[in-house]
């Protein structure tokens, strides 16, 4: 296999849209909130908390991860100095 050289700027960058997520993920970080639960079905609690970390993922957001307990989904803040 061989590489070729290729110019970056000319390849065709995606941009993430802005979504209901990305608003509830801004909200919490905008707040003084460390924790918050976020009011979604019981039997629904996987897709969401698996929606959100694609979302943190996309967005790049280090600082807000998600928890997942008795089907409850959490918002959690974290310190980037902290390797946990």
């Amino acid at each position: 296999m061989r590489l070729i050289p290729f110019n970056k700027s000319d390849l065709r960058m995606h941009a993430y849209r802005k979504t209901k997520n990305y608003s509830i993920l801004m909200e919490f970080i905008n707040s003084d909130m460390d924790c918050a639960k976020l009011p979604v079905p019981k039997e629904k609690a996987y897709q969401y908390a698996s929606s959100f970390r694609r979302s943190i993922k996309n967005f790049n957001l280090q600082s807000v991860r998600v928890a997942v307990r008795k089907r409850d989904v959490f918002l959690v803040k974290m310190d980037i100095d902290d390797p946990r």
